[in-house]
């Protein structure tokens, strides 16, 4: 196994040469054939390997190669998918992409998750951040929920609480 007659006949061990990296064959072969995309063969190899996940294959090879970062797959993968909006994949090989956090949010393909802006919030697994409605604030980067005011201030814009005019209150 691993190995093929050349010439046809049903040689000696000898005369058998090692099918190459990304083929196979079986006991009394006369050529190799090669590995399917997804899986992979070292060089004399009687079969072929499903490539793991987080790894893939799209030509015969002695192995399989790692997914980039803000990609994907599953066992047996003849390329990787991209991320989807509101996830992430920040290492080489991974098999799943997480969620961002809450206060995060990401596009497609993505390394790691961006954090929403000063006036805005998201929840986990976002695509976008959403502007806090007014009377709302969120006043640092990050921000998972909008937040009221305190009293003695008022928000007229979703980033900023401003002191209430003499003569003026807000509870």
């Amino acid at each position: 196994p691993g190995a093929y007659a050349s010439d046809g006949s049903f040689a000696s061990f000898f005369k058998c040469a090692d099918c190459g990296a990304g083929t196979y064959s079986t006991r009394g072969a006369t050529h190799c054939d090669t590995c399917s995309w997804g899986s992979f063969s070292p060089s004399g190899s009687s079969s072929c390997s499903e490539c793991a996940a987080g790894t893939f294959s799209a030509s015969a090879t002695s192995s399989c190669s790692q997914c980039g970062e803000g990609t994907y797959s599953g066992a047996g993968a003849s390329f990787c998918y991209q991320c989807g909006a509101g996830t992430f994949a920040a290492a080489l090989g991974t098999s799943v992409c997480v969620d961002c956090l809450a206060g995060s949010y990401s596009t497609g393909g993505a390394e790691q998750c961006s954090p929403c802006a000063v006036g805005s919030f998201s929840e986990s697994g976002a695509s976008a951040c959403s502007p806090c409605e007014a009377g709302v604030v969120s006043l640092s980067e990050g921000a998972s929920a909008c937040s009221p005011c305190r009293e003695g201030t008022f928000s007229s814009s979703n980033s900023s609480c401003d002191p209430c005019e003499p003569g003026t209150y807000s509870e």
